[in-house]
This record gives structure tokens, sequence and C-alpha cells, in this order.
């Protein structure tokens, strides 16, 4: 009996072991996981940031050669601004900003104008002018076809 009683209390022991093996195993994996995901967000931010960065060089050569719509002081405080923004992630330049941006122009006009105004605003049409010449011209064409009008025709008298 005694070497039996022996061989279940070697088997407790090695259960146990292998039991807080598995678990710190298992942890060390949640790290490994963790540590992974930590890192992509860092490179994705990091992307990010040299995105703002870059963009913020392309501005503020903008706006020292001259070629912005704006006064070299205002510029290069729009440009830092942006810049702040774009690093606490409050900049949204996306593709839904632009729209909406379009949508808030024809807001100013009257309610009977604004479908004109939006549909003008969409890629298309012809385009003139520039912000830095002044202002831009879009131009879009509606036909209407109206019911037929019977024209009498001229006798020439």
């Amino acid at each position: 009996m005694q070497f039996h009683r022996h061989l279940i209390h070697t088997s407790k022991k090695s259960v146990g072991v292998a039991h807080k093996r598995v678990r710190f195993l298992f942890l060390a994996f949640i790290a490994l996981v963790g540590v992974l995901f930590a890192t992509s967000a860092l490179a994705a931010d990091s992307g990010k940031l040299s995105d703002a960065n870059a963009t913020y060089q392309r501005d503020r050569s903008a706006c020292l050669s001259g070629k912005s719509n704006e006064d070299r002081a205002t510029c290069l405080r729009e440009a830092g601004a942006a810049l702040q923004a774009a690093r606490s992630g409050q900049l949204n330049s996306g593709a839904d900003q632009l729209q909406k941006n379009r949508v808030m122009r024809c807001n100013a006009l009257p309610e009977q104008d604004r479908p004109d105004c939006i549909r003008r605003m969409q890629p298309g049409g012809v385009v003139e002018g520039s912000s830095q010449s002044g202002g831009i011209l879009r131009e879009s064409v509606t036909t209407e076809v109206g019911p037929p009008v019977d024209v009498a025709p001229d006798t020439g008298k």
C-alpha cells in the first residue's frame, strides 16, 4: 500500500505542475498578443503622424512661397493648427467631410435653389477659376422638356 500512496501523491504533484505550466503559457501568449496589437497600433499612429508632418511641410512651403490665398502669418498659423489637430486625432479630411462641406455651402441658398447647387458641387460639369484667383465657377446645364406647344405657321403677312 505504501507504494500506491506514493504513486497517487506524485501524480497530484504532476497535475499541479502541469496546470501551472499551462497557465503560464496561456498568460505568456496573451501578453505576446497584447504586445503585437500595441505595436501595430503604434505603427498605424506613426504612419498617420508622418502623413500629418508631410502635409504640414507642403502647407508650410505653400505659405512661404506665397501660393496660398492667405497672408503668410495666417497661413502658417493655420498649417500649425492643422498639424496639431491631426496629431490629436481631431482632423478629418475624408470624403464624407468634403461632401458635408459641399452641402453646407448650399444651405445658405433659398430652398428652391439648393438641389441645383448640390448637383453643381458633385464631380463633373464645367469648373473654372480657383480660390486663389478669387473664386470657382461651377456650371451645370439642366434640360427640361415641357409639353409640346402648337406654333402657328408664319404666313409672311
